[in-house]
């Protein structure tokens, strides 16, 4: 149950996050909203409720699980899908982007300016 709850949250989070980091403007505002404000509820609370309105099933345990932990996945998701939108391709980010970027500029990657 706990891998099928991980998965649903991965992929709801996922695709939550790429369409909102994708599309962007107005709709990206509205989508994080909704997000912002599903974290800010306590997830105990959530839980709780939602267990209260559904019978106890392992298929609601698996989508009362899900349901509060879509929500980090589709922030990491959408900062992706920013970078990726704006340009930035894998050749510029991973390990050593930093050190390559430093070094373009003629800089060593530990210099830092005051």
């Amino acid at each position: 149950m706990g891998t099928a709850a991980g998965l649903l949250a991965a992929l709801i989070g996922s695709a939550w996050g790429a369409v909102a980091g994708y599309i962007g403007g107005q709709l990206d505002a509205l989508m994080m909203r909704v997000v912002d404000a599903a974290i800010a509820i306590p997830t105990l609370v959530l839980l709780l409720l939602l267990s209260a309105i559904y019978t106890p099933s392992p298929a609601v345990l698996v989508l009362v699980i899900a349901a509060s932990s879509w929500l980090s996945t589709a922030h990491l998701v959408r900062g992706a899908a920013l970078r990726c939108a704006a340009g930035n391709t894998r050749r510029q980010s991973g390990p050593w982007a930093a050190a390559r970027g430093a070094r373009s500029r003629g800089t060593s990657p530990r210099t830092r300016s005051a």
